[in-house]
């Protein structure tokens, strides 16, 4: 079964893909209470799966990240190989869906990844 986060005027919603390129919502509060194997039921009727905008399937709290931790990969794109690792976080307002736009302050960055 294939599932979907999506934003509505309502708010996040959760519902799963049916057979011919449908979406049926349920009445799950979120992506996380399925995956936890919680009791959901489909609510109101199956919206074309065309007409709706996948969102963040998930929204975590805390993402910390490793970075330069492949030596191959620091060669590869020319950074210098850490005496120790570079933890770095992202914040859950850092997180964009695919197709989202990605925005930051003027003149912070020149590129973002």
């Amino acid at each position: 079964m294939k599932w979907m986060s999506v934003p509505t005027q309502d708010g996040l919603r959760v519902g799963h893909v049916k057979e011919g390129d449908a979406l049926q919502f349920v009445d799950a509060r979120c992506m996380q209470d399925i995956v936890a194997g919680a009791a959901w039921r489909d609510v109101g009727e199956a919206v074309p799966l065309a007409s709706v905008k996948p969102g963040l399937p998930f929204v975590p709290r805390n993402i910390l990240c490793v970075g330069a931790n492949y030596r191959d990969h620091c060669i590869e794109t020319g950074l210098a190989i850490p005496d120790k690792p570079v933890i770095f976080a992202k914040f859950t307002n850092t997180l964009a869906a695919d197709g989202d736009a990605l925005t930051w302050p003027e003149g912070f960055t020149a590129q973002v990844d």
